[in-house]
């Protein structure tokens, strides 16, 4: 596999070459391989090593995201040397924490294909930077807060969040937060999204460390220090309930007497409060069975059983449960969560968002806590005691 194969443009020959030199030292000793490579085999290994990481390299550049790939084994067979080698070394890069994948497939009843998608993991954006290759959103924006994806309108709600937003911006700037490496990756920013109107939606995107696993973010550092990540249990019914001047101490996911594993019950929870809801007086069940729970459900009927169960067990909220319930809530769940970043700021704690969880040191965890608690309290005059994990 050669650049030009996979459509590389020139973008800087230099840094390109001290890319690949520099991945190559991090994710070789990741590689499955037992016997030396001949001078061949080495060759072709150099150069197909080359080829697929600046192609990665130049999807992040362009800003397309993932580039995909074909790795079926006929493919791969047709192109000799070359192929045969880069599922060995996509996946050294997966296990050395530079990439992500998401394997594609290939029906053979049917016919249809999709080809893997790779895409460069912060860790990967950090060591490109490192070498002189800017990838694309590395630069804090100038507008903070879209509404349908253009500049917002402010109201004064929302300049005073925007001017939350900001000032955490340019602390996160400096490189507190790194991964385990020691390495900063460039996007060190949040942008606040709207969709529908200037109080729908409004979660905070673009912070590098919000594509990492929880397992990863637990191994992040702030000025060098080890981290903990503090999160809302079951932010939304939590929030619902307190309209309702409730306090929510039981799982709102978990049914008594029913043994429907808690992951369904959650997801069949998200579905009622963002889903649509049928308008005949002839539908019993709000929801259709569709293929995402027949993982947990043997047939339609224990399936509509359980929803009902569900219903009732959450009655008090049941009256949110609609089309477009999730933008309000969203918008709810995005003020809680910057007014909590702002008294931390205010306080000089930095904490790093990921929607309704707070990453932030060790060392300050028990003040977050109860910034946490006293900015919910605040907002809905109930108590979350009890209600956040660590």
């Amino acid at each position: 596999m050669s650049a030009a194969e996979v459509g590389v443009p020139d973008i800087d020959v230099v840094a390109s070459r001290s890319l690949v030199a520099v991945l190559r030292l991090i994710f070789e000793p990741f590689e499955d391989r037992k016997r030396a490579r001949s001078k061949v085999q080495q060759a072709k290994f150099e150069e197909t090593s080359y080829a697929i990481i600046i192609a990665i390299a130049y999807a992040a550049v362009a800003g397309r995201g993932s580039l995909r790939v074909e790795l079926s084994n006929a493919h791969l067979k047709r192109r000799g040397g070359p192929g045969l080698c880069l599922r060995s070394i996509l996946y050294a890069l997966r296990a050395a924490g530079l990439i992500q994948m998401k394997l594609g497939y290939f029906d053979r009843r049917t016919g249809r294909r999709r080809r893997t998608k790779v895409r460069a993991t912060p860790y990967f954006r950090a060591m490109m930077m490192s070498v002189g290759i800017t990838p694309s959103h590395s630069e804090c924006p100038t507008v903070t807060t879209l509404l349908n994806g253009k500049k917002a309108v402010l109201t004064e709600t929302l300049r005073e969040s925007d001017a939350v937003i900001r000032r955490f911006n340019a602390l996160a700037a400096q490189g507190h937060l790194t991964l385990p490496q020691g390495v900063s990756p460039p996007d060190n920013f949040l942008v606040r999204k709207l969709k529908g109107g200037v109080e729908c939606g409004g979660r905070l995107y673009g912070g590098w460390w919000q594509e990492l696993p929880e397992t990863d973010r637990a191994r992040l550092l702030i000025d060098g220090e080890p981290v903990v990540e503090l999160d809302f249990k079951a932010m939304q019914p939590r929030i619902l309930f307190a309209r309702q001047g409730i306090r929510l101490d039981f799982d709102p996911y978990l049914v008594s007497g029913s043994n429907v594993d808690r992951k369904a019950g959650k997801l069949v929870y998200h579905r009622l409060v963002n889903g649509k809801r049928s308008t005949t007086s002839k539908r019993k069940c709000p929801l259709n069975f569709q293929k995402e729970f027949k993982e947990w459900f043997a047939d339609k009927d224990s399936f509509n059983g359980f929803v009902a169960e569900l219903e009732f067990h959450l009655k008090p909220i049941s009256h949110y449960f609609g089309p477009e319930a999730w933008m309000s809530l969203q918008f709810e769940e995005s003020e809680l969560a910057i007014a909590i970043l702002a008294t931390c700021l205010d306080e000089g704690i930095m904490v790093y968002l990921i929607h309704d969880s707070f990453v932030t040191k060790e060392a300050d965890h028990v003040r977050v806590h109860q910034i946490m608690l006293d900015a919910f309290l605040n907002r809905y005059g109930i108590t979350a005691e009890g209600g956040i994990s660590l």
